[in-house]
């Protein structure tokens, strides 16, 4: 064995050394958190690229019916993207059919096919949404980004001399793919360039039709290949793995409306994700970029963000209570509370936000806690800088963050604080060494001299001091002030183009960076993602406390079969924790009225309990209030919450413990329980048991309705008309 085979392996047997059983069953909850969840929540069924289509636009396809003995078109899906009119508002798409037997190709949508009509989101047209509407009055709704088969021939197919197909487009919009299908269901083979059928076109048509047929082909677009860049990804069906939300929607409409260039048109709307900012979008775009624009690569970094989260707050709560054991209670409590397995799994900026808002804790805690090292002062000091950089990140995504921050800030107020006191102490322990040293001595210039010396030790301490003071201030403002400027204004650079075309008129553009910069954050600070689910979820945010109402994310259910994706916390984990709050108040309460500081042995704990009441208030509290601010705020938007809230519940068992004096009762020889330990086990085998009832509705997948109001249905207190 080699010198650095030997010294490899050295390295990695110190590595897990140094992991706890906690801290390794910790690394197993987030393996299995992470592998449930990315083969659960999505597909790889990526539309492809997109075919921007002009206002009256047409494509012309040819369709090659003679490979694999296909006998006629029996069906036709088609996947838009974003329509560019007013969500809400209808965009339409119009096909016709040519048999080719004319020298002037003559087109027909006959009974057949025609114009079929598409509800940018969701339809203001109630009465005309539905499978029981005929297909060329319907409207489609849900329809963008997802694959719908608008074009239904059953068994009346169109025959084999049909060869060519017209798509136009009635206003501006992305389509992302179109698929011919035959009537067993396999693809069609289609083309848009001539070139690429040329022997085919010779063998079809005549020398009098073929000019005439290729000219169409030379009218279409460059681009008009991308509406045949993914023919086997059809994902049929109507699941949540298979369809996105029309809350994602919103997410990839600003996705690829950074793509467009300068493109604009006076008379389009360019809808955009407003309620979070730009670096939301960036940061789930990461996703899309190495999995496609498919369901599976729009939630990835949504469910690793999630899955980080899980992690740090192990992390934190391990530093918190100076206990592996609570930081795992504290992150496997979130892992199965219910917003990670839903939002957190979801393509939407609110994982990336819980993620960056508890680091910025984290990091401002570990400051709090240490404070600055005299002999590395710079770089001890990084916790306060990468803090401010993760409050940057995070007021990039959601404006209010500001609000939530405010606990970090008193976090480093108390640090500089503790600072100014642990340098008095400094001080007066030299002049307390110089006292008792001059106390001994007799001569008088020995005296001086020892004070003298003192003196300078004073200056020089004073001296470190304000540098280690000011690399912390320099640090906070640097990160906080200036650090929050640079990462909006470059997170908003790729976005730049989308919010000329949303807030101003791009033929005629008046508003600056800056302005469009200030009306992207003021966006984020309302619910204006408007869905045919926003009112009905909408809810105050101090309900969450108590369980109010849950928030449906997506719907297919039917009268007997119940499929929904449902945002509802665990009822029992959000009850304990209201108790946990009340428990710990009073117990912080009364520690500095009766007097705690003077009894040892409340004194022994206090200190870890104070400092853990002190974030995981801040936290909760500022977050709820930077929610509660908001009109229509539902619990899509809970999950930073509920990364603080439920910290109350290893809290309450924390103090429970510190002060328990029962006699434990030994497991299997090992395992030691005393009376706390056996009430927390039971509490999170409950929590074990609502979590598995509540998988269908965290994970969207079918149950008979009267089983769902038996296993989850009661866990909301409201009925938003789709939940409960």
């Amino acid at each position: 064995m080699s010198h650095n085979d030997a010294n490899t392996r050295k390295k990695k047997k110190l590595f897990f050394e140094h992991i706890s059983g906690f801290g390794l069953a910790m690394i197993i909850v987030m393996l299995v958190f992470f592998i449930v969840g990315a083969s659960t929540m999505g597909v790889f069924n990526s539309s492809g690229k997109s075919y921007h289509a002009q206002k009256e636009e047409t494509v012309v396809f040819f369709l090659d019916y003679d490979q694999n003995a296909q006998s006629g078109l029996a069906q036709i899906y088609l996947n838009v993207g974003t329509i560019f009119v007013q969500p809400g508002m209808e965009g339409s798409l119009k096909m016709e059919y040519s048999s080719g037997s004319t020298s002037n190709i003559s087109w027909s949508s006959g009974s057949r096919m025609g114009t079929r009509k598409i509800a940018n989101l969701y339809s203001n047209d109630s009465e005309n949404v539905g499978a029981d509407v005929p297909l060329d009055k319907r409207v489609f709704t849900g329809a963008n980004y997802n694959w719908v088969s608008m074009y239904q021939f059953d068994n009346n197919t169109l025959s084999t001399t049909y060869r060519l197909i017209r798509l136009t487009a009635s206003q501006e919009m992305l389509i992302n793919e179109v698929v011919f299908l035959d009537k067993e269901g396999k693809v069609i083979p289609a083309y848009t360039d001539a070139d690429q059928i040329e022997e085919q076109l010779h063998a079809k048509y005549s020398e009098e039709q073929y000019p005439i047929v290729k000219q169409l082909f030379r009218e279409n677009s460059s681009t008009a290949c991308n509406l045949i860049d993914r023919q086997n990804n059809v994902s049929s069906g109507n699941s949540w793995r298979t369809t996105f939300t029309d809350a994602e929607i919103y997410t990839l409409m600003q996705f690829e409306n950074m793509f467009l260039g300068h493109s604009a048109s006076q008379d389009s709307y360019y809808p955009i994700d407003s309620d979070f900012g730009s670096l939301g979008t960036i940061i789930l775009s990461l996703g899309v970029f190495v999995f496609g624009k498919s369901t599976f690569g729009l939630r990835f970094m949504p469910l690793l963000c999630t899955t980080l989260l899980i992690g740090l707050l192990f992390l934190f709560a391990r530093r918190l209570f100076k206990s592996e054991g609570f930081g795992f209670l504290t992150g496997l409590l979130f892992a199965i509370g219910g917003t990670a397995f839903t939002v957190g799994r979801t393509g939407l900026a609110i994982a990336p936000l819980a993620l960056l808002m508890v680091g910025c804790y984290y990091l401002m805690y570990r400051f709090y806690a240490r404070g600055i090292r005299t002999e590395t002062p710079l770089r001890s000091s990084l916790n306060v800088l990468f803090s401010g950089l993760c409050f940057a990140g995070a007021f990039s995504i959601w404006a209010n963050s500001w609000m939530i921050a405010l606990g970090a800030v008193a976090l480093f107020a108390f640090g500089v604080l503790r600072m100014f006191r642990r340098q008095r102490i400094a001080e007066e322990e030299i002049s307390g060494a110089v006292r008792e040293k001059n106390a001994r001595e007799t001569d008088p210039s020995a005296r001086a001299a020892n004070l003298e010396q003192a003196e300078a030790e004073q200056a020089k301490s004073a001296a470190r001091f304000a540098y280690n003071l000011r690399v912390a201030i320099v640090f906070f403002a640097a990160a906080f002030l200036l650090g929050t400027l640079i990462v909006l204004v470059l997170s908003a650079l790729p976005s730049y183009l989308s919010y000329v075309r949303h807030f101003d008129t791009p033929a005629e553009p008046k508003l600056g960076f800056f302005t469009l910069l200030g009306k992207m954050i003021a966006g984020t600070c309302s619910v204006t993602n408007f869905t045919v689910l926003t009112r009905e979820n909408a809810a105050n945010a101090f309900s969450w406390l108590v369980g109010y109402k849950g928030a449906t994310l997506f719907t297919a259910s039917d009268g007997e079969w119940y499929r929904a994706l449902n945002v509802q916390n665990n009822i029992l984990m959000t009850f304990s924790a209201l108790v946990g709050f009340v428990i710990s108040t009073i117990y912080v309460v009364v520690y500095f009225v009766v007097g705690g500081k003077d009894n040892p042995e409340y004194r022994k704990h206090f200190h870890k309990i104070g400092r853990s009441y002190l974030v995981i208030t801040c936290g909760s509290f500022l977050t709820l209030l930077a929610c509660a601010v908001i009109p229509q705020m539902s619990a899509v938007y809970s999950m930073l919450f509920y990364a603080f809230y439920l910290g109350y519940i290893p809290l309450t068992f924390f103090i429970m413990n510190a002060h328990d004096t029962s006699k434990p009762t030994v497991l299997f020889g090992k395992i030691a329980l005393n009376r706390t330990m056996k009430v927390l086990t039971v509490a999170v085998a409950l929590y074990a048991i609502l979590c598995v009832a509540s998988l269908p509705m965290y994970f969207a997948f079918g149950v008979p309705a009267s089983l769902a109001h038996g296993l989850f249905g009661w866990t909301s207190l409201a009925n938003n008309g789709f939940y409960r």
